[in-house]
Protein backbone atom coordinates (compact mmCIF):
# COMPACT_ATOMS: atom_id res chain seq x y z
CA UNK A 1 0.00 0.00 0.00
CA UNK A 2 1.39 3.67 -1.04
CA UNK A 3 1.32 5.74 2.00
CA UNK A 4 -0.18 8.90 2.49
CA UNK A 5 2.59 12.05 2.69
CA UNK A 6 1.32 14.88 4.61
CA UNK A 7 4.27 17.72 5.11
CA UNK A 8 3.65 20.66 7.45
CA UNK A 9 5.75 23.51 6.24
CA UNK A 10 4.86 25.09 9.65
CA UNK A 11 6.72 28.48 10.15
CA UNK A 12 10.90 27.28 9.53
CA UNK A 13 12.88 29.69 7.08
CA UNK A 14 12.36 27.52 4.09
CA UNK A 15 8.58 27.69 4.24
CA UNK A 16 8.58 30.95 2.51
CA UNK A 17 9.22 33.19 -0.76
CA UNK A 18 11.15 31.57 -2.69
CA UNK A 19 13.14 28.70 -0.67
CA UNK A 20 9.15 27.53 -0.15
CA UNK A 21 8.74 27.55 -4.09
CA UNK A 22 11.32 25.56 -4.55
CA UNK A 23 10.55 22.98 -2.09
CA UNK A 24 7.02 22.55 -3.61
CA UNK A 25 8.48 22.24 -7.26
CA UNK A 26 10.86 19.71 -5.91
CA UNK A 27 7.83 17.64 -3.64
CA UNK A 28 5.69 17.69 -7.00
CA UNK A 29 8.07 15.92 -9.11
CA UNK A 30 8.53 13.34 -6.55
CA UNK A 31 4.30 13.09 -6.18
CA UNK A 32 4.05 12.69 -10.04
CA UNK A 33 6.88 10.21 -10.27
CA UNK A 34 5.89 7.93 -7.93
CA UNK A 35 1.92 8.34 -8.02
CA UNK A 36 1.94 9.16 -4.19
CA UNK A 37 -0.86 10.90 -2.53
CA UNK A 38 0.94 14.61 -1.03
CA UNK A 39 -0.56 17.40 1.12
CA UNK A 40 1.64 20.29 1.93
CA UNK A 41 -0.03 22.23 4.83
CA UNK A 42 1.67 26.16 3.76
CA UNK A 43 1.53 28.87 6.03
CA UNK A 44 -1.24 31.49 5.31
CA UNK A 45 1.07 33.47 3.20
CA UNK A 46 1.71 30.88 0.68
CA UNK A 47 -1.31 29.34 0.28
CA UNK A 48 -1.17 31.69 -3.20
CA UNK A 49 0.68 29.08 -5.00
CA UNK A 50 -2.03 26.42 -4.18
CA UNK A 51 -3.27 26.38 -8.40
CA UNK A 52 0.44 26.36 -9.54
CA UNK A 53 0.58 22.73 -8.93
CA UNK A 54 -1.37 19.41 -9.52
CA UNK A 55 -0.01 16.58 -8.10
CA UNK A 56 -0.35 17.66 -4.50
CA UNK A 57 -3.08 18.96 -2.75
CA UNK A 58 -2.55 22.07 -0.53
CA UNK A 59 -3.67 23.12 2.62
CA UNK A 60 -3.96 26.20 4.59
CA UNK A 61 -1.94 25.31 8.22
CA UNK A 62 -4.95 27.04 9.99
CA UNK A 63 -8.11 28.79 10.16
CA UNK A 64 -10.49 30.80 12.42
CA UNK A 65 -14.17 29.81 13.78
CA UNK A 66 -15.09 33.22 11.95
CA UNK A 67 -17.74 34.06 9.24
CA UNK A 68 -16.91 37.28 7.19
CA UNK A 69 -16.56 40.41 9.11
CA UNK A 70 -15.09 42.68 11.77
CA UNK A 71 -12.15 39.96 12.65
CA UNK A 72 -9.09 41.42 12.40
CA UNK A 73 -6.11 38.89 12.27
CA UNK A 74 -8.81 36.09 11.56
CA UNK A 75 -8.84 34.01 8.51
CA UNK A 76 -12.78 32.61 7.86
CA UNK A 77 -12.68 28.79 6.42
CA UNK A 78 -14.75 30.13 3.61
CA UNK A 79 -11.85 32.73 2.54
CA UNK A 80 -9.47 29.99 1.58
CA UNK A 81 -11.74 29.05 -1.46
CA UNK A 82 -9.90 32.15 -3.28
CA UNK A 83 -7.01 30.64 -3.00
CA UNK A 84 -7.53 27.37 -5.10
CA UNK A 85 -6.29 25.19 -1.31
CA UNK A 86 -7.89 21.68 -1.10
CA UNK A 87 -7.83 21.76 2.74
CA UNK A 88 -7.05 22.79 6.26
CA UNK A 89 -5.26 21.55 9.19
CA UNK A 90 -7.01 21.55 12.51
CA UNK A 91 -5.99 21.57 16.21
CA UNK A 92 -2.33 21.25 15.41
CA UNK A 93 -0.88 21.06 18.88
CA UNK A 94 0.91 24.60 18.14
CA UNK A 95 -2.52 26.04 17.39
CA UNK A 96 -5.07 24.11 19.81
CA UNK A 97 -8.47 25.02 18.98
CA UNK A 98 -11.86 24.72 21.64
CA UNK A 99 -14.54 22.05 20.63
CA UNK A 100 -16.82 24.76 19.70
CA UNK A 101 -14.34 26.47 17.25
CA UNK A 102 -13.52 22.53 15.55
CA UNK A 103 -16.94 22.08 15.23
CA UNK A 104 -17.24 25.65 13.84
CA UNK A 105 -14.32 25.49 11.31
CA UNK A 106 -15.80 21.27 10.27
CA UNK A 107 -18.97 22.74 9.20
CA UNK A 108 -17.64 25.53 7.53
CA UNK A 109 -14.95 23.15 5.38
CA UNK A 110 -17.97 20.69 4.89
CA UNK A 111 -20.33 23.17 3.51
CA UNK A 112 -17.61 24.44 0.65
CA UNK A 113 -15.99 21.23 -0.21
CA UNK A 114 -12.70 21.82 1.69
CA UNK A 115 -10.89 18.46 3.25
CA UNK A 116 -9.59 18.69 6.59
CA UNK A 117 -6.74 16.87 8.96
CA UNK A 118 -7.04 17.35 12.43
CA UNK A 119 -4.56 16.43 15.05
CA UNK A 120 -5.58 14.59 18.11
CA UNK A 121 -2.88 14.61 20.94
CA UNK A 122 -4.40 11.22 22.46
CA UNK A 123 -6.57 7.76 21.97
CA UNK A 124 -9.55 9.47 23.84
CA UNK A 125 -9.20 12.54 21.58
CA UNK A 126 -8.73 10.54 18.52
CA UNK A 127 -11.34 8.50 19.03
CA UNK A 128 -14.00 11.11 19.84
CA UNK A 129 -13.08 13.50 17.22
CA UNK A 130 -13.57 10.45 14.98
CA UNK A 131 -17.37 10.39 15.15
CA UNK A 132 -17.17 14.41 12.97
CA UNK A 133 -18.03 12.99 9.49
CA UNK A 134 -16.52 16.04 8.18
CA UNK A 135 -13.22 14.93 8.80
CA UNK A 136 -10.86 13.62 5.94
CA UNK A 137 -7.77 13.27 8.03
CA UNK A 138 -6.86 12.27 11.17
CA UNK A 139 -3.44 12.19 12.60
CA UNK A 140 -2.52 11.22 15.99
CA UNK A 141 0.42 13.54 17.42
CA UNK A 142 1.39 12.70 20.70
CA UNK A 143 2.74 16.17 21.49
CA UNK A 144 5.80 14.56 23.95
CA UNK A 145 6.91 13.37 20.25
CA UNK A 146 6.71 16.32 18.19
CA UNK A 147 10.25 17.06 16.76
CA UNK A 148 12.49 14.83 19.29
CA UNK A 149 13.24 11.72 16.32
CA UNK A 150 11.18 9.08 18.44
CA UNK A 151 8.52 8.09 16.25
CA UNK A 152 4.53 7.65 17.30
CA UNK A 153 4.80 4.09 15.32
CA UNK A 154 8.00 2.97 17.74
CA UNK A 155 6.84 4.94 20.84
CA UNK A 156 3.28 4.42 20.36
CA UNK A 157 2.68 1.58 18.76
CA UNK A 158 -0.58 -0.02 21.09
CA UNK A 159 -2.12 3.28 21.04
CA UNK A 160 -1.91 3.67 17.16
CA UNK A 161 -3.29 -0.24 17.05
CA UNK A 162 -6.18 0.36 18.86
CA UNK A 163 -7.12 3.91 17.01
CA UNK A 164 -7.06 2.29 13.77
CA UNK A 165 -9.28 -0.58 14.76
CA UNK A 166 -11.44 1.97 16.58
CA UNK A 167 -11.79 4.63 13.46
CA UNK A 168 -12.60 1.84 10.92
CA UNK A 169 -15.40 1.12 13.17
CA UNK A 170 -16.51 4.38 13.71
CA UNK A 171 -15.92 6.03 10.79
CA UNK A 172 -13.99 3.82 8.15
CA UNK A 173 -13.80 7.13 5.55
CA UNK A 174 -11.26 8.75 7.64
CA UNK A 175 -7.53 8.00 7.04
CA UNK A 176 -5.64 7.38 9.86
CA UNK A 177 -1.96 9.26 10.04
CA UNK A 178 0.91 8.96 12.23
CA UNK A 179 2.26 12.05 12.86
CA UNK A 180 5.04 12.57 15.36
CA UNK A 181 8.58 11.91 15.27
CA UNK A 182 8.33 10.22 11.74
CA UNK A 183 12.30 10.71 10.55
CA UNK A 184 13.11 7.52 8.52
CA UNK A 185 11.75 5.51 5.84
CA UNK A 186 11.11 2.30 8.79
CA UNK A 187 8.77 4.75 10.67
CA UNK A 188 6.83 5.16 7.63
CA UNK A 189 6.65 1.31 6.99
CA UNK A 190 5.43 0.38 10.61
CA UNK A 191 2.54 2.85 11.08
CA UNK A 192 1.55 1.16 7.67
CA UNK A 193 1.82 -1.81 9.41
CA UNK A 194 -0.08 -0.74 12.59
CA UNK A 195 -2.75 0.51 10.51
CA UNK A 196 -2.45 4.18 9.72
CA UNK A 197 -2.55 4.93 5.75
CA UNK A 198 0.22 7.46 6.09
CA UNK A 199 2.09 9.69 7.86
CA UNK A 200 2.05 13.95 8.96
CA UNK A 201 6.06 14.59 8.78
CA UNK A 202 7.12 18.15 9.22
CA UNK A 203 11.05 18.46 10.92
CA UNK A 204 12.10 15.32 9.18
CA UNK A 205 12.16 17.18 5.65
CA UNK A 206 11.99 20.89 6.25
CA UNK A 207 15.07 20.76 8.62
CA UNK A 208 16.77 17.68 6.39
CA UNK A 209 20.47 18.75 5.40
CA UNK A 210 19.42 16.74 1.72
CA UNK A 211 15.98 17.09 1.70
CA UNK A 212 16.00 15.87 -2.07
CA UNK A 213 17.16 12.19 -0.82
CA UNK A 214 14.85 12.45 2.41
CA UNK A 215 11.35 12.75 0.10
CA UNK A 216 13.23 9.90 -2.28
CA UNK A 217 13.47 7.81 1.03
CA UNK A 218 9.80 8.40 1.58
CA UNK A 219 8.33 8.84 -0.99
CA UNK A 220 9.77 6.27 -3.69
CA UNK A 221 9.07 2.63 -4.57
CA UNK A 222 6.05 1.31 -2.63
Amino acid sequence: MKPVIAINFKAYPNAFGNSAQKLLDLIEIFSRRYNIETIVALPLTEIYRARNYNFIKIYAQTSHAVDFGAYTGKIPTRALLHYGVKGVVLNHSEDQKNIKDIEKILNDAYEHNLDVLICASSVDSSLALSRYHQITYLAYEPPELISTGKSVSEYRGEDMKKISKKINYINSKIKLLAGAGITKRKDIDLSLQLGANGVFVSSAIMKSKNIERTLEEFMAYW
